[in-house]
């Protein structure tokens, strides 16, 4: 048996939700942890070089979106699936990018994985890139911030995959996932012709 999960407008919304307030406190944590290991006085005024850093931040986070499908891929080949990257519009108000394996049918402790590692990944290392002192550090906090509230779809995913049953298998698709339900037992209830 197959169930199909799809988020709807209102699990879309909830998305959002959690995506902005992951965001913000994504943008908090960030700049907290910038501002402590490079100690001093900051200010802030728009000027040229100001907005080209504030262009450059954009185009690290459209650079960060690749890096997470990306990621999303190289986990998926690691479990011998062959990754479909594109894009599409989750619950018809939210656009998003995606990587799936179309066929391939992930334990939900694989699909975990697959579904996480970006998330993890792009966290940790611009974490890591900041506290190191790291090139342009300060570029990373706004990006890493939305990265880290755009991964909520691969945390409501992940969410519905664990909730399976044991021995289900999970196939994600751009559109949702589609959960294989394990075989019920077919002796149950069964009279012998014996």
């Amino acid at each position: 048996m197959i169930e199909e999960w799809t988020p709807d407008r209102r699990t879309t919304v909830w998305m959002n939700v959690v995506g902005l307030g992951t965001t913000i406190a994504g943008l908090v944590g960030f700049a907290t942890l910038y501002a402590t290991v490079n100690s001093g006085t900051y200010s802030f005024v728009i000027s040229a070089r100001e907005l080209v850093l504030i262009l450059l931040m954009f185009l690290v986070f459209a650079l960060l979106i690749v890096v997470h499908e990306l990621l999303h891929g190289f986990a998926l080949r690691t479990l011998g699936a062959k990754p479909k990257y594109g894009a599409t519009m989750v619950g018809g108000v939210m656009p998003a990018f995606y990587c799936t394996s179309p066929g391939a049918l992930l334990s939900k402790k694989a699909f975990t994985y697959v579904a996480l590692l970006p998330g993890i990944v792009l966290a940790v290392v611009p974490a890591l890139w900041i506290i190191f002192h790291g090139p342009f550090a300060g570029l990373l906090v706004v990006p890493a911030a939305m990265l880290l509230g755009g991964a909520v779809g691969d945390w409501f995913m992940t969410a519905v995959a664990l909730r399976a049953p044991r021995g289900a298998l999970i196939e994600d698709n751009k559109e949702g996932l589609r959960i294989h339900l394990p075989a019920e037992d077919n002796f149950a209830g069964q009279t012998s012709d014996a």
